[in-house]
């Protein structure tokens, strides 16, 4: 009840806040043509629905409504979407986070085929696939629960109740296992390998490939937060696996074990956190990603600025309509041949360079 109520707010706070600015950070010109970047926005938009389906449980528990009330009943009609929503995109962002390692270390082992390989077009399809084995899995909480609400003594008793018939038995212990294959083990044993392997290559035996000193410092930025990312979804998936295990072999009568349900609440809430404080996580350890932080807060504040200005000196010598002088403002100049031919080319500039890049 304490870590759900009084600390999952906090946390649901500070995720929303450093979600927010790294989105911003993320959309910098000097790493935003990065695939590796874009994997970790689209992360971080699985992480923030991750929260936000999360969020009514918590104001649950901290006694927002009266339990056994109508909002009560609502809520528990939900739940079940609830189960699937924040499992389908917890799968999500655990795969993209097994993406990104694996696009950095597709860079540093066959840097020759990771341009082929590491395409827009591979990226979407790696999108479709894991969107579709998600909705699979989670499609089966809001199949086969329910929850029901009773008052005995006057204490309001909610049940969830699985089928008890055999076929769905069966499907039951099925979905954990594949589950506990398909959304942890598979993906946390690919992380280590991965991850291991960069690790080794650029830190341990950096001197065996002196190819690696040509990288930029964006591109070891990059290079920095993918690790920290996967090092930080190993150390909050791990609570969970003896969980999973444990449920595979007893079945849907393992929920009545507390000490199984402390377990399990405390590594869904170290999930949480990693979903919350990456981002500052991120400014302790990476001198680059603060330096990135500065710099893109500064240009945001300085165009707001610039912008409020010309609109106030430009209304004060024309004395027009303000209105009509935001319009024009805002009108976009006449484009030439020379200046389109010059913007397209430094677009493709830009997109070959991080196609080739590292990362």
């Amino acid at each position: 009840m304490f870590l759900w109520g009084k600390c999952f707010l906090p946390v649901f706070l500070l995720a929303m806040i450093g979600n927010f600015l790294n989105l911003v950070v993320y959309n910098s010109d000097h790493i935003r043509y990065y695939i590796a970047i874009r994997m970790l926005c689209t992360r971080l938009l699985m992480n923030t629905l991750t929260m936000v389906f999360l969020l009514p449980y918590s104001l649950r528990i901290s006694e927002v409504w009266e339990h056994g009330s109508v909002i009560d009943e609502y809520f528990w009609q939900y739940y079940p979407y609830q189960l699937c929503f924040v499992n389908l995109f917890g799968f999500c962002a655990m795969w993209l986070t097994v993406l990104m390692t694996g696009e950095c270390y597709l860079h540093v082992f066959f840097p020759s085929h990771s341009k082929s390989w590491c395409t827009k077009r591979n990226l979407s399809r790696s999108y479709l696939v894991i969107f579709s084995a998600a909705t699979v899995l989670a499609i089966f909480y809001p199949l086969n629960r329910t929850a029901t609400l009773d008052v005995h003594c006057g204490r309001v008793v909610v049940t969830i109740v699985a089928s008890e018939d055999s076929i769905y038995e069966m499907l039951e212990r099925i979905h954990t296992v594949v589950s506990l294959v398909a959304a942890i083990l598979a993906p946390m044993g690919l992380l280590v390998f991965m991850t291991s392997s960069i690790v080794w290559k650029l830190l341990l035996r950096r001197s065996d490939f002196p190819n690696t000193s040509h990288f930029t410092a964006e591109k070891r930025c990059v290079t920095r937060i993918t690790l920290i990312t996967t090092s930080l979804q190993l150390l909050a998936e791990l609570p969970p696996v003896p969980v999973f295990v444990y449920a595979s072999v007893i079945g849907p009568l393992v929920t009545n074990i507390e000490a199984v349900c402390i377990w399990n609440t405390l590594g869904v809430f170290l999930g949480l956190c990693n979903i919350s404080l990456s981002f500052f996580v991120y400014i302790v350890f990476s001198e680059k990603f603060r330096q990135l932080v500065k710099t893109r807060l500064g240009e945001m504040f300085c165009k707001c600025g610039s912008a409020q200005s010309r609109i106030t000196q430009y209304g004060a010598t024309s004395g027009t309509d303000p209105k009509i002088t935001t319009n024009l403002l805002i009108k976009p100049p006449k484009s030439t041949e020379n200046s389109c031919c010059t913007d397209t080319y430094l677009i493709n500039e830009r997109s070959s360079a991080a196609e080739d890049a590292f990362l």
